[in-house]
């Protein structure tokens, strides 16, 4: 047994790990990803809502939908998760089991109303239709904004700021912005369809296209990086320390300090959404690759200084002095 003493250095590439069928995952196709708060991992795919512990994948059952695909996922105040799917219609998790609102189904059935997006706040829920929005709360559902018909006021994204109390509301031209569900101000911005987060008490956006910026809070971040032109955005993902940008060509995290995007990896995956766990790990989703891990470590490249430089070794345990070096050992004589 050979002991050598190491160094690290930080890998420029985080490694990530692959998910795949073999280890039960129902679907290559994910759309969204979310942790509640007991730390258990939903995955929207277009199979349905499936929930991952770390070990075993499990098929949630889903009670009168019109398709399968769901995203959009979020929790309650109480505890309870809600999505919705392609098909207009609005869930939420009761006894192991998706179950449709049908006082929302009946509501859109009624006014023609397309189920575009929704969103949490408080113990009410916020619908958004091609031209207006609703408050929902205690079965009883309230109109507070209409938009106009031109195709620049087509609705988009919605997202309840719980930091300042806001409401913010996209579409192609504007963000239109709400303070106890009244219309305070609607800020023109470059035209295309945004889809909005919240990064630190702030509002940021990037466009479901192929534009060369977004927007994180108050600043302009102009994508300089040469695996982003040309590419399309899915969009932001905010986990608790940082924001990241989804696209077609990998994952890129913001640099606060410097205001730009770092180098991307996953590149020529498509990637949907990145969520952290209770543990620190990042889980990243694709659209046709399915989903990665990649684990809550500095990930380290091993140099060792060895007599014999051309004996390829191999290593059975490594583990930390108490003067901080670190040693590993070999299975050679």
């Amino acid at each position: 047994l050979f002991l050598f003493t190491i160094s690290f250095v930080q890998s420029q590439k985080p490694l990530t790990r692959k998910i795949s069928f073999l280890e039960g995952l129902p679907s290559d196709v994910v759309y969204d990803l979310f942790v509640d708060r007991d730390g258990l991992l939903y995955l929207g795919t277009d199979k349905g809502l499936t929930t991952y512990n770390g070990v075993h994948f499990e098929q949630i059952e889903i009670l009168e939908s019109l398709g399968n695909s769901v995203s959009s996922l979020q929790q309650d105040q109480h505890g309870v998760i809600w999505c919705k799917n392609f098909a207009n219609q609005l869930f939420y998790l009761k006894n192991g089991a998706l179950h449709v609102d049908k006082i929302v189904k009946d509501f859109l059935l009624k006014k023609n109303g397309n189920l575009v997006d929704f969103c949490l706040a408080g113990d009410l829920i916020y619908i958004l239709t091609q031209d207006k929005v609703y408050t929902y709360k205690r079965g009883k559902i309230t109109q507070i904004y209409a938009a106009g018909r031109n195709n620049s006021d087509q609705l988009y994204s919605i997202i309840f700021n719980q930091a300042e109390n806001k409401l913010y509301v996209s579409s192609p031209a504007h963000i239109y912005i709400f303070e106890n569900d009244v219309l305070v101000k609607k800020e023109a911005t470059a035209s295309g369809q945004k889809t909005l987060e919240i990064f630190k008490g702030k509002l940021s956006y990037s466009y479901k296209s192929q534009v060369n910026h977004c927007v994180v809070g108050p600043t302009k971040i102009v994508l300089n990086n040469p695996e982003l032109q040309n590419t399309f955005l899915n969009r932001m993902s905010a986990t608790k320390d940082n924001l990241w940008l989804c696209t077609n060509n990998g994952i890129y995290e913001y640099d606060e300090k410097n205001q730009k995007f770092k180098d991307g990896f996953l590149n020529e995956v498509r990637v949907t959404d990145i969520v952290q766990d209770l543990e620190g790990n990042h889980w990243i989703s694709s659209l046709d690759e399915g989903l990665f891990l990649l684990p809550n470590r500095k990930i380290f490249e091993l140099k060792i200084e060895a007599a014999n430089q051309r004996k390829k070794l191999s290593y059975t345990r490594i583990a930390q002095g108490t003067n901080g070096n670190y040693f590993v050992g070999t299975n050679d004589e």
